[in-house]
């Protein structure tokens, strides 16, 4: 294994590049002077990330696996220290005793992959403190009953999906300004956040908004609100699209009207009819029953012109 570092440097970084990140990081643990030649190589591995289920804390890539953490004194006989933490090189497990530990870990890999940690996945709280403030993507799974209070300290620029509900009078500081807010219990979503929102894709279902509520919101992405938006999707309980859209300055389009809006890699969505409004620029939104065969579905969606075929992806990042 040692000959590899013997080779020249564009040879060896070419052979490193074809590794997965846990033969790095496993690699890496062989020697001081293995880390350092790999820290040293460019890397083009993807984000990195967290992986939150309770007390079982795992670093993470687009890859998949890089390490664990796990909050115990107990662990095997043969390991490897980094920064007086001990690492276990074959299950590539660290026995933290705390989260200063757990934050020397992180350093490590964050060193290593010239990467901060940016995505945090969440199956069970509490959230540890060593994450930063400023995350791209945060997911909290339907598998947990409630989601952690501690969501509310980030500014999430890229993506925020929460399947589980807040404890009853959590309140979050907002406001919601990622590119993608997917909601499944948003009992959460108040007034004050859906009007200083400013995201491109949103998705809130299971909310307590009222019809009201939507209607001021689409007044005001017609005078400037939400100006990023591109997307969205809002149950609405009792929603008849008709007199919903009363007291809106809108043109009613036929039902023989048939048109596409695109959305990536997706099907592209298929609009019948529907009410465009006009926002104070000129740009062109189209209000909608989520389903044209099932018009009692109480969904509301709304796309603005043009599409967003190609640039979706760009979202995520």
């Amino acid at each position: 294994m040692f000959h590899l570092f013997r080779l020249p440097y564009c040879a060896y970084t070419v052979v490193l590049n074809q590794l997965e990140p846990y033969e790095l990081m496993r690699l890496s643990l062989c020697s001081r002077s293995a880390h350092r030649m790999i820290s040293a190589a460019p890397r083009r591995h993807g984000s990195l990330g967290v992986q939150v289920f309770g007390r079982v804390i795992s670093i993470i890539n687009n890859k998949g696996y890089l390490i664990g953490i796990d909050y115990s004194e107990n662990h095997p006989a043969h390991v490897t220290m980094i920064n007086g933490v001990a690492v276990d090189p074959h299950s590539l497990k660290a026995y933290c005793k705390n989260e200063e530990d757990a934050q020397k870990v992180v350093d490590y890999c964050t060193r290593m992959f010239k990467k901060e940690i940016s995505d945090v996945n969440v199956f069970g709280g509490p959230m540890p403190s060593f994450l930063p403030d400023t995350i791209r993507a945060c997911i909290i799974n339907e598998e947990l009953m409630w989601f952690p209070p501690e969501i509310s300290r980030f500014r999430i620029t890229s993506l925020l999906h929460v399947s589980s509900k807040p404890h009853e009078g959590f309140q979050f500081p907002g406001p919601l300004q990622m590119n993608i807010l997917f909601v499944r219990k948003g009992t959460w979503l108040t007034r004050e956040l859906l009007l200083s929102m400013n995201c491109c894709i949103v998705s809130a279902l299971g909310t307590r908004l009222t019809v009201e509520d939507l209607k001021l919101f689409i007044k005001s992405w017609m005078t400037g609100g939400c100006g990023r938006l591109k997307y969205a999707v809002f149950s609405l309980l009792g929603l008849d699209l008709e007199n919903f859209m009363e007291g809106i300055e809108c043109e009613n389009v036929s039902m023989d009207v048939v048109r596409e809006y695109k959305m990536g890699i997706n099907d592209p969505k298929i609009i019948h009819g529907g009410y465009d409004i006009r926002r104070h620029d000129g740009v062109i939104a189209t209000i909608y029953n989520y389903c044209k065969k099932a018009p009692w579905l109480p969904f509301l969606e709304i796309v603005v012109w043009p599409d967003i075929d190609g640039d979706i992806e760009s979202l995520y990042l």
